[in-house]
């Protein structure tokens, strides 16, 4: 507010004049896995999961790609689809590289790729900032050839929430016989939801690489 005061405390900066930051939570990045996309591009496709007594918001990775015929690497930080995940869930993540990238790194695969978990801020719930969410009626349909699938329900605010919320994210992620993320897809709603109101939801989600799919996890967020 105007004319409030404001007390931040005060923490010495490292020697060489940087700020600290805090230690990520204890999440586990599982190998990325590299695809070959149809304009030359590479996709790659990782997840974290959070310990089963740990939440956590606002994870960040970088991502290195090396290539064996290239001594230079490309590095991106990339975004969870969601700010948060409950305690044990496992979250989706992944980078695109254009063909115009790799091209200017001379890059050939085969491919490597380097993750460095830079943050995973702890995260309990309740929290006034997130409202309580559930997909109901949930029908997920993977298609005769296990490379795409449809995902359809309704959404709706839990518990004794009051305030409507103004956006809602739903996350779709695919994997194959080895449990490992061959396809994700965020879907975002495009109108506000009130305490006991239903809102459609659907979605379709592919597989990357041609792998068939044998399991879909969602996750759902909701802000005020």
């Amino acid at each position: 507010m105007v004319g409030q005061e404001l007390l931040i405390p005060w923490q010495e900066p490292l020697e060489d004049g940087q700020n600290p930051t805090p230690t990520p939570q204890p999440v586990v990045l599982s190998p990325a896995r590299c695809f070959d996309e149809a304009s030359g591009g590479v996709w790659c496709l990782w997840s974290a999961l959070n310990p089963p007594d740990i939440g956590t918001e606002n994870i960040l990775v970088e991502i290195a790609l090396q290539s064996a015929a290239s001594n230079q690497r490309l590095t991106q930080v990339v975004t969870a689809p969601l700010n948060i995940a409950s305690a044990g869930a496992r979250v989706p993540l992944g980078a695109f590289f254009s063909a115009q990238q790799l091209a200017e790194a001379e890059f050939t695969p085969p491919y490597q790729a380097v993750l460095t978990l830079q943050q995973a801020l702890p995260y309990a719930e309740p929290s006034s900032r997130y409202l309580p969410v559930m997909l109901r009626q949930q029908q997920i349909d993977i298609q005769p050839d296990g490379l795409s699938a449809e995902i359809t329900g309704s959404l709706a605010l839990t518990g004794e929430a009051t305030a409507s919320a103004a956006v809602i994210w739903t996350a779709a992620a695919l994997y194959n016989e080895a449990d490992e993320l061959i396809g994700f897809r965020r879907w975002e709603s495009g109108q506000a939801l009130a305490p006991g109101e239903r809102l459609p939801f659907a979605m379709s989600v592919f597989s990357l690489g041609g792998e068939h799919i044998r399991r879909v996890e969602i996750l759902l967020e909701a802000r005020p």
